[in-house]
């Protein structure tokens, strides 16, 4: 018995390829799928997205606050300051902040521009910002640089204007909007006790909130005074540790969300006073500070649709409704205490409506 292995033309003694061309015959075959079978030559401009907005292409300003100084506000050459924004962007820009960013100073908009923060927000979701083009419908942005969108969201701390807080025309604000902004995903510090506030929206169209992070001390969290259209306030963002006031709405007769989850230790977790129309609806409420205060609106609704927590010490008055002769203020759900003073006091008129609710002794108000 024996048995034979024959291997097709390898007759060499040594059974090897010596680099001749008999030998490349002997290579087995081994297709290439990039083969290119059509060659075509695009000499035409790219033709950028366009806003199904106004018809007209997106304008993105960069900021990255570890930028080098003297930045134009490109992808290549961010700005690394908020008051270069102010001086270098123009109606209808993105701003687009790079995330990790650390900054300091205050952001004053235009009309229609939107401040958008890279990154993980406080709880580690990664905020997906989006366009709506005429091209590809939403196109979501892409991150600034490789890992970008494992980074946190931008953090700014507020820089205090020497302003009257109680004055929104004198105080100066974090973002200090104009029609049609919107902020979303940043983390917005307070810088000492004389901070103005950390959003601020005084007669202007429509601004929208989201995914903000709003941390004392702050006097006032966010004020709206006079705003019109649709303004939102998502519950996505948290308002925590202002000295006044953590959302105070003054005038104005739209429709308002307020539906941010505030937490305050000292002053009015809310105010909202001297509305005649349309409807403002707040979120949860968690207040350890002043309490709650409505006064001198004369129309409209206002409705806490969430929980509201309100354990107040001294002599303040856990909730105030003061003077709101033709509004309809309603509380899904109340439970307030106050250690020496009112628990829930109202003069002045209105229709007031109290459902689920629990007083100092566990007993319904």
């Amino acid at each position: 018995m024996f048995s034979i292995t024959w291997f097709v033309g390898r007759t060499k003694a040594t059974n090897g390829p010596c680099g001749t061309l008999l030998d490349r015959f002997r290579e087995p075959v081994q297709r290439n799928p990039f083969i290119a079978t059509v060659q075509q030559t695009i000499d035409e401009a790219i033709t950028p997205f366009t806003d199904v907005e106004d018809d007209e292409p997106f304008f993105f300003v960069h900021v990255d606050s570890d930028a080098p100084d003297g930045g134009d506000g490109t992808f290549e050459n961010p700005f690394n300051d908020p008051n270069d924004v102010n001086s270098g962007s123009s109606e209808g820009d993105i701003v687009l902040v790079h995330a990790g960013s650390v900054l300091s100073g205050n952001f004053i908009a235009q009309d229609d521009q939107r401040f958008l923060g890279e990154g993980l927000d406080p709880n580690g979701i990664l905020i997906e910002h989006q366009i709506n083009t005429n091209e590809r419908g939403l196109v979501t942005l892409p991150e600034t640089e490789p890992g970008a969108f494992t980074l946190d969201a931008p953090t700014i701390t507020g820089v205090p204007s020497g302003g009257d807080p109680n004055d929104p025309n004198a105080a100066l604000a974090v973002f200090e909007l104009a029609d049609n902004n919107e902020v979303n995903n940043f983390t917005i510090n307070g810088n000492g006790a004389t901070s103005d506030a950390a959003v601020n929206a005084n007669g202007v169209q429509s601004p929208q909130l989201a995914n903000l992070d709003i941390n004392g001390p702050f006097f006032n969290g966010v004020v709206f005074t006079d705003v019109a259209g649709n303004p939102l306030i998502e519950n996505s963002v948290a308002i925590e540790g202002t000295l006044d006031r953590g959302l105070w709405i003054n005038g104005g007769g739209g429709i308002v969300g307020a539906n941010a989850m505030v937490t305050n230790t000292a002053g009015r977790s809310v105010v909202v006073e001297n509305r005649d129309a349309g409807s403002v609806t707040f979120g949860i409420i968690n207040d350890t500070g002043e309490g709650i205060l409505a006064r001198n609106n004369s129309g409209g609704t206002i409705t806490f649709s969430s929980r509201a927590e309100v354990d107040v010490d001294g002599t303040d008055q856990a909730v105030t409704l003061s003077n709101n002769g033709g509004a309809t203020i309603t509380f899904q759900e109340l439970q307030a205490m106050s250690t020496d003073g009112t628990t829930f006091a109202v003069n002045g008129g209105g229709t007031i409506t109290v459902n689920n609710s629990q007083g100092d002794d566990g007993s319904d108000i």
